[in-house]
C-alpha cells in the first residue's frame, strides 16, 4: 500500500464515514454504508493477516450508491453541505482529496481515473464550489 499518508486504521474509519456522509447527506445512511464497507471489506492482506486493505475500504465504500445531491432532507451544513451538493463522481474524488489520506496517485487508482482526469474533476469542483459560495454571499 504505497502512497498513503502516515494514517492510522482509525484515522482511515473516521475519514471513511466523513466521505459516506457527503455523499449520503444523513448520519444514519453514513453510519449503515460504513457498517457495509467495513464487513465487506474486512480481507486481509496477504502475508499479513494483521493489517487490513483500506484501499479496499474506499473502493467498496465508493460502490455504495449515493443519493441524489438534491435530496431534501440532509444532516449538513456548511462545507459538508456543499460538497454534499456536488455531482458524482466530482463530489467523492473532492472530498476524498480534501480528507488528505491518500496521494493523489493512489486516489486516481482508487477512483479508477488517470491523474489528467482527476486533477480535472478536482479543478471542476473547485469552481462549483467557489459559485456556491459566491450565491450564497449575494443571497
Amino acid at each position: 500500500m504505497t502512497g498513503l499518508n502516515s494514517v492510522s486504521a482509525s484515522e482511515h474509519i473516521q475519514a471513511l464515514y466523513r466521505l459516506l456522509l457527503v455523499r449520503t447527506g444523513q448520519r444514519t445512511q453514513a453510519e449503515q454504508a460504513l457498517r457495509e464497507t467495513l464487513t465487506e471489506s474486512l480481507q486481509p492482506i496477504p502475508g499479513d493477516p494483521s493489517k487490513a486493505d483500506f484501499v479496499e475500504f474506499y473502493r467498496t465504500a465508493l460502490k455504495i450508491p449515493a443519493p441524489a445531491s438534491e435530496a431534501p432532507e440532509t444532516d449538513l451544513a456548511g462545507w459538508p453541505l456543499a460538497l454534499h451538493h456536488l455531482p458524482e463522481p466530482e463530489r467523492s474524488a473532492i472530498t476524498l482529496f480534501y480528507l488528505e489520506i491518500f496521494s493523489p496517485l493512489v486516489l486516481s487508482e482508487i477512483l479508477g481515473l488517470d491523474l489528467e482526469e482527476l486533477a480535472r474533476l478536482i479543478a471542476a469542483a473547485r469552481k462549483s464550489l467557489e459559485r456556491q459560495q459566491t450565491k450564497s454571499t449575494t443571497a
